[in-house]
């Protein structure tokens, strides 16, 4: 037998698996270039081809497009620039970065404003944005993209654009959930549509209904022209579309100090529509007209069947009185406190000192003139109670001080250190923190004690005084210097 038929019979096992895992890396390498290639295909389709796919799936059953999308909070969202929230798990600047990111300058010939995406391929904006123009357009990474319009509505001034890429989208918050005095931001570009997005800080004051049927958010929150279109936000969300070209229709007074958002319950209700049943429209839109809102001027709670009314009692009368000498005491306390304080811990003091006053300004009438409360409004002590506590907890962490028991600080009396009562950051901890102050001063040549803070001048009397040759004299002279002599003679030539 040759010695190769030798080798061979001994080392065939060895040699077949080497040959099968030589096979399958093969075969790998083979359907990675084949998915490869298929990728790089798909990224060719022309731009003409893929606005075509587009536009056919917006025309068949609408049913089956991405509506449900929309309207949800997005939950199953592929895009990794979305930030779930729901409301469970609410958190404001979660929400504001979402929506900042999310939130598109509106550019016409004739102007600008402020919008939102709420899906991949639509954004909307007030419909007095995108009056009178020929031309509408975003930036995405400061590159412009043109926008179509696909439907607007002639009674509630709101309006969708098409995309023609996919965007980041904002998620949709419950407006009907909205509390009272919560903290309100208003996303968009005010005045200018140059640089990032800006973000002004307001809080909510009620809602308001129309005799056109739309419903607005009533707001102290800055929103000026270029913020019209742009999203209105909580914690949780987009809750109202703001909108700034209101007036009030029985004196034609523009509603200035007065901000007005479209609640997000409506809004959604009507993109629905003008989703569903949308085309690219020609520009300049024809029939366009202005829309003006006819404002209810009294709005009270309208009572609900069956709905129960509070009358307050004396000791529940002397309890929201003591809220408002409270709410009051801390408004001036806090509003003018600065200093080396922690700023954000002072911020969310300031919106919570703000949502108490809210409250008070809201019941405390009707206990002074005798009126009953209803349901809500008798539930608004045990929220001012609960903020209290809150607002107990910040000031301690601002102080370091536990104000739970009452308010008191420790100060120097005297010589001793005390507590006293009231607010106040700890000025002392024990009695030597509080013992005189005092430092080394020359005084006629002469080193003393004087009372206060200071530097040591002298240690001791060598330093308030040198020597000094006055012709053939040594004489001794005030402060302290280089002697040049100690006896006359030293002086001598």
């Amino acid at each position: 037998m040759l010695f190769n038929d030798v080798f061979f019979k001994k080392n065939k096992k060895k040699l077949l698996k080497k040959l099968v895992f030589l096979l399958i890396i093969i075969i790998v390498i083979g359907i990675s270039f084949g998915i490869g290639a298929n990728n790089n295909l798909l990224q060719k389709i022309p731009a003409q081809v893929h606005s075509t796919l587009l536009a056919l799936n917006f025309t068949q059953e609408k049913a089956k497009t991405a509506l449900t999308q929309v309207f949800s909070n997005h939950q199953d969202s592929t895009q990794s620039q979305e930030i779930a929230i729901t409301n469970s798990t609410c958190n404001e600047q979660d929400s504001i970065n979402l929506a900042k990111n999310c939130t598109y300058v509106i550019r016409t010939d004739v102007g600008h404003g402020s919008g939102f995406a709420i899906d991949e391929f639509f954004i909307v904006t007030n419909k007095h944005v995108i009056e009178d123009a020929s031309s509408i357009a975003t930036y995405i990474n400061q590159e412009k993209l043109e926008l179509e319009l696909w439907h607007f509505s002639k009674t509630s001034d709101l309006a969708v654009l098409r995309s023609s890429q996919p965007l980041p989208f904002c998620t949709w918050a419950n407006s009907d959930q909205i509390l009272l005095a919560e903290t309100l931001y208003a996303v968009g570009w005010p005045n200018t549509p140059d640089g990032e997005s800006s973000i002004t800080k307001g809080i909510f004051s009620r809602l308001v209904h129309t005799d056109e049927g739309v419903i607005f958010i009533q707001t102290d929150t800055a929103i000026n022209p270029g913020n019209s279109g742009g999203p209105l936000v909580n914690s949780c969300g987009i809750v109202g579309v703001n909108t700034a070209k209101i007036s009030w229709s029985e004196d034609d007074v523009p509603a200035e100090g007065f901000s007005f958002a479209i609640t997000s319950n409506y809004a959604q209700q009507i993109i629905a529509q003008l989703i569903q049943t949308g085309f690219v429209h020609a520009l300049p839109i024809q029939d366009a007209d202005q829309v003006d809102y006819n404002f209810t001027q009294d709005q009270p709670a309208v009572p609900q069947p069956g709905s129960t009314k509070y009358y307050f009692t004396p000791e529940s009368r002397a309890s929201w009185l003591q809220a408002e000498t409270v709410t009051n005491e801390l408004h001036n306390y806090w509003q003018n406190q600065v200093g080396e304080l922690d700023q954000s811990k002072l911020a969310e003091l300031g919106d919570l000192i703000a949502r108490m006053r809210a409250v008070i300004e809201v019941v405390l009438p009707k206990i002074k003139a005798n009126q009953s409360l209803s349901a809500a409004e008798n539930e608004l002590l045990s929220a001012w109670k609960n903020m209290y506590q809150k607002v107990l907890k910040l000031e301690g962490e601002l102080h370091n001080r536990d104000y739970s028991t009452g308010y008191a600080h420790l100060t120097c009396a005297g010589n001793s250190c005390a507590l006293v009562g009231g607010r106040g950051i700890d000025q002392c901890k024990t009695a030597q923190d509080c013992a005189p102050k005092y430092h080394y001063s020359c005084a006629n040549m002469t080193c003393t004690v004087v009372e206060g803070e200071g530097e040591n001048e002298c240690t001791s009397h060598d330093d308030c005084y040198h020597y000094l040759c006055q012709g053939e004299q040594c004489v001794k002279v005030d402060g302290n210097g280089t002697d040049q002599c100690y006896f006359d003679w030293q002086c001598q030539p």
